[in-house]
């Protein structure tokens, strides 16, 4: 399984031209992440992206839809993606 992206991220002018990164459906004032460089704020909303990628297939694996062997899989990319050895 699959989800779909369920964070952006884009230059908030009104919050001091920092980058925000919050749920795609969240239109809120004041609700996200903050972060100064691009870089960082793309590298967040591609974590967070994953992280729930993961939640969704571990879920699944729980229910008896994914072999083991690709639960290992699943964390290993989880980690890589937080700089984790």
């Amino acid at each position: 399984m699959t989800p779909e992206p369920t964070f952006e991220c884009f230059r908030d002018t009104s919050y001091y031209d920092m980058w925000c990164v919050r749920p795609i459906a969240n239109r809120e004032f004041g609700q996200g992440f903050h972060v100064v460089r691009q870089e960082e704020a793309e590298r967040l909303r591609d974590v967070l992206n994953l992280a729930l990628e993961t939640v969704a297939d571990l879920r699944e694996y729980v229910d008896g839809g994914i072999p083991d062997d690709d639960t290992s899989d699943l964390l290993m990319r989880l980690y890589a993606s937080l700089g984790v050895k």
